[in-house]
């Protein structure tokens, strides 16, 4: 009876449909893949391929005439469609374009304020120790152009340091156009230049009377050298009583003149 038991059983196994067994397998197999969409790589290929294709066909130039024209096209739709926007953006652009210029011209100012202080007191020291007449800072700096749009040189004495007894001319030497000054053309040659009141005569005569209204006899003057450019003239005057030592008065003005062009350049470099 066993023995006709196992081979029924056996018998009924064989019956059974490959269907079931295959459903039962492939239900296994589907709940087993993943749920992300699969990424089809010749999708992506299909439009690189059609892109080439647009590129050789009209031009990458007129793809990007086509792309700049439509680009205009938007933004004038939406110029035409959003006036009060556009012109609010222009509005809030220029804002803050002035506080921009507000800002940086306050801080130029506050440098100014900072090292102009600082080139009076190193003409008053050289004052001092040259035991000079008069000692004149002439700041260069560069105005109006002409037609071609070069720019006019001009020279403004900023820094003037007296002794007791000598009026001061700083305030009438204002806007100096260095083009009628012969006498600069000649100092920025040599970048040094001394002698009494005669040989100025030969140099620049409108310079001479001037200096001469003033009981000047003597004159030294260098160029205050700037890292790219001159950034000014050092003026050290005496009467025709009191003429110094070249060498000595020529020393002190060199020392003056290279910190005086440090305060100078910390003012032009912010700028």
């Amino acid at each position: 009876m066993a023995k006709k038991r196992k081979y029924e059983e056996f018998e009924n196994f064989e019956n059974i449909e490959e269907s079931e067994v295959y459903d039962e397998s492939m239900d296994d197999i589907v709940d087993a893949r993943p749920t992300e969409k699969l990424v089809n790589p010749g999708a992506t290929l299909n439009w690189l391929e059609k892109l080439l294709n647009i590129i050789d066909r009209y031009g990458i130039v007129k793809i990007l005439r086509a792309l700049v024209l439509l680009i205009i096209i938007v933004v004038s739709m939406y110029v035409v469609f959003n006036p009060e926007k556009v012109i609010q953006i222009y509005v809030d652009y220029q804002e803050q374009l002035d506080k921009k210029k507000t800002e940086e011209h306050n801080d130029l100012i506050k440098l100014r304020l900072e090292n102009t202080p600082k080139i009076q007191n190193e003409c008053d020291r050289l004052l001092l120790k040259a035991d000079a007449q008069r000692v004149l800072f002439f700041e260069l700096h560069n105005n109006t152009g002409n037609i071609n749009g070069l720019p006019f040189y001009f020279a403004d004495a900023s820094c003037e340091s007296l002794d007791d007894i000598t009026k001061p001319i700083a305030e009438h030497c204002r806007e100096i156009k260095l083009s009628l000054m012969p006498f600069a053309t000649e100092l920025f040659k040599s970048h040094c230049w001394h002698g009494d009141m005669d040989q100025l005569k030969t140099v620049d005569k409108a310079l001479y009377y001037k200096l001469m209204a003033v009981d000047t006899g003597y004159l030294l003057a260098i160029v205050v050298e700037g890292p790219d450019e001159p950034c000014g003239m050092l003026f050290i005057m005496y009467d025709a009583e009191h003429v110094p030592n070249y060498t000595e008065i020529l020393h002190l003005a060199q020392q003056s003149s290279l910190k005086i062009a440090l305060y100078i350049q910390a003012i032009k470099s912010a700028q």
